[in-house]
């Protein structure tokens, strides 16, 4: 019996260490950066509403808010956070393959990209109708006209920030960085790694969904590992005066 429990505790503890991420070793002539993400939500915001929903042989919590059109931020989870190094033009880059965007009858498929210039971007059209997509920064325009079940390419050569929308839908909205530097996008239960910089002065720029974005100085110095933890949350905004 000793040994079985023993054996439960080693398993639990293996289970724990594979799902905690792991980073390779800074190496002397080179230094990284570990942006932690974490998510806040709103001050005085508490969780769902639940209440107690009787079974035959079970009391078990819902929320009530189940089953209504009603939207709650997942801070633990904001997808399409986007992570720039701007002066790391010579580090780790994201892939550059190509990147795609979908638009059904949700939307689209994606609310932030971040991808090098010159890069192409597709765009697929999975609606029943021809859509005008568009794409506008203080540096460049692009358009493309998407028949229905088709997909349409561009690559964007200018860096800036893109709003991407569409004629036939004003809903539509997406945000397109294309930047020179380094760069990083997931989740926000993730963390966002850049390996093997050179020594200096980084900048790192995070930006969430309808979130303020932020800024950040570091200094990176060889075989060391800078970490940083980004609060992605409006709690940091000027509080309004009454």
């Amino acid at each position: 019996m000793r040994w079985a429990l023993t054996a439960l505790l080693s398993m639990a503890t293996l289970a724990g260490c594979a799902s905690a991420p792991s980073y390779p070793d800074p190496q002397p002539g080179s230094g990284q950066i570990l942006v932690n993400l974490n998510g806040q939500a709103r001050e005085g915001v508490k969780g769902p509403a639940r209440e107690d929903e009787h079974g035959e042989y079970s009391i078990t919590r819902t929320s009530v808010e189940k089953g209504r059109d009603f939207e709650r931020v997942n801070y633990k989870a904001i997808t399409d956070v986007v992570v720039i190094l701007p002066e790391a033009s010579m580090a780790k880059r994201g892939p550059a393959s190509g990147v795609e965007l979908v638009v059904d009858e949700a939307g689209f498929s994606r609310s932030q990209l971040v991808m090098s210039p010159g890069t192409e971007l597709t765009i697929r059209n999975a609606r029943d109708a021809s859509l005008s997509i568009f794409g506008f920064s203080d540096a460049d325009f692009f358009e493309l006209t998407i028949k229905p079940g088709a997909s349409a390419s561009t690559r964007v050569a200018a860096a800036g920030t893109y709003e991407i929308a569409c004629d036939e839908d004003e809903s539509l909205a997406c945000t397109l960085f294309v930047t020179g530097g380094a760069y990083w996008t997931g989740r926000s239960d993730e963390g966002a790694f850049f390996d093997a910089l050179p020594p200096g002065e980084y900048t790192v720029e995070v930006y969430a969904p309808r979130l303020p974005s932020s800024t950040h100085k570091l200094t990176v110095a060889g075989g060391k590992r800078q970490t940083v933890t980004v609060d992605l949350t409006v709690n940091d905004l000027p509080k309004a005066k009454r």
